[in-house]
């Protein structure tokens, strides 16, 4: 009897651990979707030149968000390392802020960016006024001026050469440096060993269950339908040494019911042969 009781605790304590865990991991992909979509939002209403678009497009914040989409170094809330899963998580979130990121910077927001022009209605600029001389000074300017008329001199002091100054507007060259790194880790995931036990439950295939894509790598195609977007010819010429397109096109051919996939692969083709020449190398 003392045995079984203690088996018996030992099963519920069990219970309440898993129980703990999976509120614990409701709470940060709660958490993660909240801010995502505050984020998204900022962005989709942020010009180029502002604060929070400059800060999003550089590092630091966008090696960190770049990581999470990718699935790189530890879960910051947990000190684990993450698992590659067919459902919403922390890295799809932050993937679609990478996303949106991606077609703001092309021009796809809700706000208009424009830059200001030399007239300065945008924007302030500091000018140097020039003052007319008195006319004392005007009415002999040959008179030569003594030392005691300047005043004392103060000797001027030497100092270091200023800081280079922050980009008035965000640009996509820091997401261009984190790309090559971004892709590998996305066609690792696109091809990743776990989804090849990813299934649709109660579907079948030839008496087999039917193969699921998942969220995660949905999100990866509109990751890469983004990028394509952005038309930057530095980001095409990292797409070209990827084979990310050319997974995303297995992918169109392996599961012929997904929708949404062929959606996403449909206008990467789209909008690719309608660049013409100007992209003939991702075409």
């Amino acid at each position: 009897d003392t045995s079984r009781w203690e088996n018996r605790m030992t099963n519920k304590s069990d219970e309440n651990d898993a129980s703990r865990e999976e509120e614990e991991q409701e709470a940060i992909l709660s958490c993660s979707q909240h801010a995502s979509e505050i984020l998204i939002n900022i962005i989709q209403n942020s010009s180029l030149d502002s604060a929070v678009m400059i800060s999003l497009s550089t590092d630091p914040a966008l090696d960190r968000i770049l990581k999470i989409a990718s699935l790189q170094g530890m879960q910051p809330e947990t000190n684990e390392t993450p698992v590659f899963v067919p459902y919403e998580s922390t890295m799809t979130c932050a993937m679609t802020v990478v996303e949106s990121l991606a077609l703001q910077l092309g021009g796809y927001g809700s706000v208009e960016n424009t830059v200001a022009g030399n007239d300065g209605s945008d924007k302030s600029e500091s000018t140097l006024q020039i003052l007319p001389m008195s006319p004392e000074s005007s009415s002999e300017p040959d008179a030569p001026i003594h030392l005691t008329e300047l005043g004392p001199h103060t000797p001027p002091t030497v100092s270091s050469p200023p800081p280079p100054p922050a980009p008035s507007i965000a640009t996509p060259n820091t997401l261009v440096h984190h790309l090559p790194t971004l892709l590998a880790e996305l066609s690792s995931l696109l091809s990743h060993p776990a989804t090849k036990a990813w299934t649709i439950p109660a579907q079948f295939t030839h008496n087999e269950p039917r193969p699921l894509l998942g969220t995660s790598r949905l999100r990866i195609l509109r990751l890469l339908e983004s990028l394509v977007l952005l038309g930057n010819p530095n980001v095409d010429a990292v797409l070209i040494k990827s084979d990310c397109l050319e997974q995303c096109m297995n992918l169109f051919w392996e599961f012929e019911w997904c929708s949404m996939l062929h959606q996403s692969a449909a206008n990467l083709v789209v909008h690719l042969f309608e660049s013409k020449d100007d992209r003939a190398g991702l075409q």
